[in-house]
């Protein structure tokens, strides 16, 4: 967990930032799963994945949530989910709870 607003992973996301950075590492930003999931289906492997703390899916990753959701019995869609996940962050968090306890079972 990236505890400090100092740490070289978070430094890195702040330079991709600027195209200059971008160009030079040859490396760019994709938010999202949907974009994370299109750039690995044009031939460009994540190097590094983030999750925001507090959103409940720290040690697992979203693959591993929405298996758990569905071992749950839980059907909802990503873009349902997403709207949770902004408007009410607790309720998100308990369906990433069931998810880990259904995966775990």
């Amino acid at each position: 967990m990236i505890t400090s607003p100092h740490n070289d992973n978070l430094t890195q996301v702040r330079k991709l930032a600027g195209r200059k950075w971008r160009d030079k590492l040859g490396e760019f930003v994709a938010e999202g799963e949907d974009l994370i999931a299109a750039a690995e289906a044009a031939g460009w492997p994540a190097s590094m994945r983030l999750v925001a703390a507090g959103s409940g899916l720290e040690g697992m990753s979203y693959s591993q949530f929405m298996h758990g959701l569905r071992e749950a019995g839980i059907e909802l869609d990503r873009k349902v989910l997403a709207d949770i996940a902004v408007r009410d962050p607790e309720t998100f968090r308990r369906f990433a709870e069931k998810a880990r306890e259904a995966v775990a079972a």
